[in-house]
């Protein structure tokens, strides 16, 4: 019997085969053609020897290609680790060096990766190798394997096993990879879909790096998830602010995800405010980091629909903790509560770092016991590194991250507390507040601000 994660993902390239996918400013990719695509890449995966649980790394910045071949690896139990194309070679090298796979797609020539590593090319020179890639292909017809012919539907990976390496912050010499568990992935999206009212009609606006967790997990995946299409316009641009809002109204998006600093420079650049108004239009949302409230509460205000503030990490799948205008989210202004997920301030204390388990939350660092055993307390939360403050109604504000804090002279500054405070003066567009030494006080807070000149 196919997994959960499979059925759920790969249900939808059958039953709703005429129906949008993936849609871009150029065209568009039904369920149809995308379960073509993944059909190639099973059988590029066959080709390359790969079995549940080997590891196919993958470089591009053609999006298609990136959420056709995520998906194909996440619905056949291989394990996918998604990199932008702009990704270094000596990045690239230390994270093959570490994951050891047995395929990787780049869309330019790899570097050398070792004595130990073979090459062969899925097309032109085939040569007996454990480890493939492919040069950039001339169109994207077939996903990254114009040549390769559709053979066989996806395998039955375990429901525990894991699901993909997200390789986060590190030294090129020593790349950390998040492992998400096909279960984490699972509950997550579950979660997600349910609070925000995804269906096979939604169309999710979500125009983020495919090769971060925000960007591909609540675009490409979740909308598989859903059997809904999810919406790229080519990348958010200051000086296109009107025409990717346009592209909002255009591809009738029902849900638009961004991160805090895009909305904050669409609430300033921004000439109209009918960009969300059609009626399918009912959510606009907030990830990767805590949006101001004054900015949260006048966006709202201005675009007339509800707005939502996602918290969570790589490691936990994408959100954790939920806040803005619905009944199961928290309230406004405030990092959120927890949703299908426990959170806890360390030691019982009102205020400290928080520390959270669920289902959502990850298994640990890939081949890196040592950091998952810091990472976790004895008792198995995870450490977040955020620091925070309880409240009696189950919401937490988040005071600043543990290694931003600033100790000058014996007393705690939180960065976001500044930041908060000076972006709410009309004349402050952006804020960001950093510790500096100084001899007499330890470090110092200074504050950098981008003024409003106009």
């Amino acid at each position: 019997m196919t997994d959960h994660l499979t059925q759920r993902l790969w249900s939808p390239f059958w039953s709703r085969a005429h129906d949008e996918f993936f849609v871009t400013v150029n065209g568009r990719i039904t369920y149809r053609q995308a379960r073509d695509g993944i059909g190639r890449w099973l059988t590029a995966f066959d080709a390359a020897g790969l079995g549940i649980g080997d590891r196919v790394v993958i470089r591009t910045d053609q999006e298609a290609v990136a959420a056709i071949a995520f998906i194909s690896a996440l619905v056949d139990g291989v394990v996918p680790v998604l990199l932008e194309g702009t990704c270094p070679d000596a990045r690239l090298s230390a994270i093959v060096a570490a994951v050891e796979p047995g395929l990787v797609l780049s869309d330019s020539a790899l570097p050398d990766l070792g004595p130990d590593v073979s090459i062969r090319p899925l097309v032109d020179e085939p040569k007996p190798a454990r480890l493939s890639f492919l040069k950039r292909p001339a169109k994207t017809a077939g996903f990254g394997l114009d040549d390769a012919v559709a053979s066989r539907s996806p395998r039955q990976p375990a429901h525990d096993g894991l699901a993909y390496l997200m390789f986060t912050s590190g030294t090129t010499s020593e790349p950390a990879g998040v492992q998400i568990t096909r279960k984490n992935l699972a509950a997550n999206l579950n979660t997600i879909s349910r609070l925000f009212d995804y269906i096979p009609a939604s169309r999710i606006f979500n125009d983020m790096i495919l090769a971060h967790t925000d960007g591909m997990t609540q675009g490409p995946v979740l909308a598989a998830w859903n059997g809904c299409a999810v919406l790229r316009a080519g990348g958010f641009e200051v000086g296109q602010v009107e025409n990717w809002l346009g592209q909002v109204r255009q591809m009738r998006a029902t849900h638009v995800i961004t991160v805090p600093t895009v909305w904050s420079l669409i609430d300033r650049y921004a000439a109209h405010d009918d960009y969300s108004d059609a009626p399918e239009c009912i959510w606009l949302m907030t990830v990767a980091d805590k949006m101001p409230e004054a900015l949260m509460r006048r966006l709202e205000d201005r675009f007339s629909r509800p707005m939502a503030n996602h918290y969570g990490l790589t490691e936990t799948v994408a959100s954790a903790l939920y806040s803005g205008s619905g009944d199961a989210l928290g309230e406004t202004g405030s990092l959120g509560r927890p949703v299908d997920c426990e959170a806890r301030i360390a030691e019982g204390a009102d205020e400290g770092e928080l520390e959270l388990r669920g289902d959502n939350v990850f298994s640990g660092y890939w081949r890196n016991p040592e950091r998952t055993r810091q990472s976790f307390t004895e008792d198995g939360w995870f450490r977040t590194g955020d620091l925070v403050r309880a409240r009696q109604d189950g919401n937490f504000e988040m005071l600043g991250r543990l290694k931003t804090v600033i100790m000058t002279g014996g007393v705690l500054i939180r960065p976001d507390e500044i930041d908060e405070a000076m972006q709410r003066h009309p004349a402050v567009i952006e804020s960001a507040t950093v510790g500096l030494p100084d001899e007499m006080f330890g470090e110092i807070a200074v504050t950098g601000v981008t003024l409003n000149t106009e």
